[in-house]
């Protein structure tokens, strides 16, 4: 979802396409945190839901200013094992 919002934002305009690419990286975010993220992953769930709305909104300033506190708020999760890829 950040690296979605970081290259959407990038030109300072955000095109329908990317407006949706965001909206399903943001909903496929949000519900892996709320299936895995347990207590810590709620507040990351809002502020996603937060920041897609500002995006949407056309609140460019403040979707960067979120994005700051996101990037800041989702290092202090601690990492999630992943399956031994085949």
């Amino acid at each position: 979802y950040i690296d979605t919002v970081k290259t959407a934002l990038g030109d300072n305009k955000i095109s329908k396409t990317e407006l949706q690419s965001i909206s399903v990286a943001g909903a496929n975010a949000v519900a892996g945190l709320n299936q895995f993220g347990g207590a810590q992953g709620q507040p990351l769930s809002t502020s996603i839901n937060t920041m897609t709305k500002q995006l949407a909104r056309g609140e460019s300033p403040k979707a960067k200013s979120s994005l700051g506190a996101l990037e800041q708020s989702a290092r202090s999760l601690p990492s999630v094992p992943q399956p031994p890829r085949k």
